[in-house]
């Protein structure tokens, strides 16, 4: 028979009725109504025939239950022989079963279909909104969040009142998902608006997150203070943990630590996962600290061991951080840098997607940006001539990154100028240690094309590249490359790039910096020589010569003549130089040990410094320049190795311990008991 519009209604009415109570599991709490609910549906068919209304009743009872493929197989075998009255929640049961076991795309045609029929129906319009509901749910698994909320919203247009506060509930959690705080934020505010008080203190946690993501703290502790968390402790932790937070962020302590520790008691009473459990007490220990509590501090680190549900990794960390409390040895700006405050994640169900984002999007600066706005030591702002390296060739290569063979370059600052010489293996990293900063980098300077003397030209060219880009400068360093460096170099042509330029005769670098070259004798084609006259205000000139790789020849002496300062590479003594130290036979492609000597003798520099040591064999280093001392008469010549920094214009070498400016020949270099590691220079009032 044809149901008219009143039983039609009335069986809507009883369905879902049942339907209501089933879902809220009222077969185990309150199987009294469930009884005197299905009994009524039975008397209405029983008086109503309704094709299928039985299989249907049964089929909804069985989804409820989560036995879904029953229900489904029931489903199919009234497909051809239900009422057309009552299609629409035929499908819609269809759809519920198909979403259960993920069959998304399926679930969506039976969806669509069940409100197509229901757009026909008026008697279908007080459930049309669960239908939207659960059609958005299928577009939220698919990740299709916006089409999932236009759905919400049809649901919205047809719900009744008692269901509009868990509808505006689900659209503010889409608009998380897909980082729309502000509006997630809006559409919690209308779910507490509509929202019944059972249901108002989730409502509010899950604001409070949203909140905090905007680091909006002062709106977020309200939240959290409204907010519940029924039977869920991870969720309570979560949310006390933010609460602390957001408190430490307004540097409010105190409060904070309390908020912490009522987290630690709910850790301490639930069974929680070890990422949940270690969060709140490294939180509290932090806090303790910035309230100079260190005591209490350390007690909770201490107890760390003694807890349950840490992780080994949570023991270590621990351990750690205590011995930076000690009252002897107090490092709070370490141990504030290693134990940051600590978000928890938003929802039991977060993605790791959105943990991802959560915690990019909580990074107060960019790695670039917050490098470009570090401060160098005043002390390092001032004019000098630092050694940046220890060895030559590939002997850097051997070992890891602790390895005793270093690398490296030369910095050179005359005035606001700065000017990196050869930056070969390790370069970057001696020029970070010794506390540079690239940004006071404006030319690089390649005397030729061996690794260890360009070897980092790249990375340096990447970094100046990466910091200066993001403020659109441009021209803010230059690289000056001989002809095969710049030939075998290929850097990108990219718009913020320095481009390289070819070294020639004569170049200045800026008004005070005149850079001067001639080709020299190495294995390297077109390997270069320098001499940099530096120039003051007041006409004074200091001038810094620099041999590269080169044998002995005498247009070198001539070229570097009266030098105030010159830098020798000496590579490795031949056998035959020591033996034979009156010998005209030079060493090839360095200069070598008696190469140094006739380039001492014939440029006459004030201060020399040798450099470019091979250590295949031994380090004889210090050997090697009391040998040159005495064999030039000239006592102002020291071994060249990290960390020796020569101050200009005086001309005086910095301490190593007490950094007073010291006279070449009063500086004392020792090993520092390592035989291959940087050399120690000291002053004669810190060395007996």
């Amino acid at each position: 028979m044809t149901a008219d519009s009143e039983p039609l209604q009335k069986f809507y009415t009883l369905f879902w009725q049942l339907r209501k109570s089933l879902r809220k599991g009222y077969p185990k709490t309150h199987p009294d109504t469930i009884e005197s609910e299905k009994s009524m549906l039975q008397r209405f068919l029983s008086e109503n025939h309704l094709k299928g209304a039985d299989e249907l009743v049964q089929a909804s009872y069985l989804e409820c239950n989560g036995d879904f493929d029953r229900s489904q197989g029931i489903l199919f075998t009234i497909e051809e022989t239900i009422s057309t009255e009552i299609k629409p929640l035929w499908f819609f049961l269809i759809g519920n079963n198909l979403r259960e076991i993920r069959k998304m795309e399926d679930a969506e045609i039976a969806y669509k279909a069940s409100i197509k029929l229901c757009d026909n129906q008026k008697e279908c319009q007080d459930w049309l909104s669960s239908v939207w509901s659960n059609l958005a749910s299928t577009y939220e698994y698919l990740k299709d969040h916006e089409r999932a909320i236009e759905c919400v919203n049809n649901a919205l247009k047809c719900c009744l009142n008692d269901k509009r506060s868990s509808l505006h509930r689900f659209i503010g959690t889409l608009y998380a998902a897909i980082y729309d705080s502000d509006n997630a934020i809006s559409e919690y505010q209308k779910a507490i608006e509509y929202g019944e008080n059972a249901v108002l203190g989730r409502i509010y946690a899950r604001m409070g997150h949203q909140q905090l993501k905007k680091n909006d703290f002062s709106s977020a502790i309200y939240s959290y203070k409204l907010a519940t968390y029924g039977h869920n402790p991870e969720e309570s932790i979560r949310v006390l943990n933010n609460l602390g937070y957001c408190y430490s962020r307004l540097g409010n302590f105190a409060t904070a630590a309390e908020a912490y520790k009522k987290a630690m008691v709910q850790v301490d009473t639930s069974q929680v996962g070890t990422r949940t459990a270690c969060v709140p007490i490294f939180n509290l220990a932090r806090a303790y600290v910035d309230n100079s509590e260190f005591k209490q501090a350390k007690t909770e680190l201490s107890n760390v061991r003694k807890r349950s549900g840490f992780s080994s990794q949570d023991k270590s960390k621990a351990k750690s951080l205590l011995p930076l409390l000690n009252s002897r040895s107090l490092n709070i700006r370490e141990f504030k840098a290693r134990c940051e405050y600590e978000k928890m994640g938003w929802e039991a169900n977060t993605t790791c997607e959105e943990l991802i984002s959560i915690k990019l999007s909580g990074a107060k600066i960019e790695a670039y940006a917050d490098y470009k706005e570090r401060k160098v030591r005043k002390e390092f702002e001032q004019s000098a001539f630092t050694i940046l390296r220890d060895w030559s060739s590939a002997l850097p290569l051997l070992d890891g990154s602790s390895r005793q063979f270093k690398g490296g370059g030369y910095f050179l600052q005359w005035n606001s100028l700065g000017i990196v010489l050869d930056p070969g293996f390790d370069f970057l990293c001696n020029f970070h240690d010794a506390g540079f900063l690239a940004t006071q980098i404006n030319h690089v300077v390649v005397s030729h094309d061996h690794t260890d003397h360009n070897r980092d030209l790249r990375g340096v060219d990447d970094l100046l590249y990466e910091i200066w880009k993001r403020n659109n400068d441009t021209g803010k360093y230059t690289m000056w490359l001989d002809k095969s460096t710049d030939a075998s170099s290929h850097f990108p042509d990219a718009g913020h790039r320095s481009r390289p330029k070819l070294i020639s005769r004569t170049q200045n670098l800026d008004e005070s910096v005149l850079l001067e070259s001639i080709n020299v004798k190495h294995d390297a084609k077109h390997a270069l020589a320098f001499k940099f006259t530096l120039s003051d205000s007041e006409g004074k000139q200091i001038v810094i010569g620099y041999t590269g790789d080169t044998a002995w020849f005498p247009k070198l002496g001539r070229f570097l003549f009266d030098c105030d300062v010159l830098i020798a590479h000496i590579s490795h003594p031949e056998n035959y130089e020591l033996l034979h130290p009156d010998s005209t036979q030079f060493k090839a492609n360095h200069l070598g040990y008696l190469g140094v000597c006739a380039l001492i003798q014939a440029a006459k520099p004030k201060i020399t410094l040798i450099g470019e040591f091979w250590a295949g064999l031994a380090d004889v280093r210090l050997e090697l320049v009391r040998a040159i001392r005495e064999r030039t008469g000239s006592d102002s010549i020291l071994p060249a190795a990290s960390g020796l920094r020569l101050l200009l214009p005086r001309l005086s070498v910095e301490c190593g311990q007490c950094f007073s400016p010291t006279a070449p020949r009063d500086i004392r270099v020792t090993s520092g008991g390592n035989s291959v590691g940087s050399l120690q220079y000291r002053c004669t009032q810190c060395l007996l």
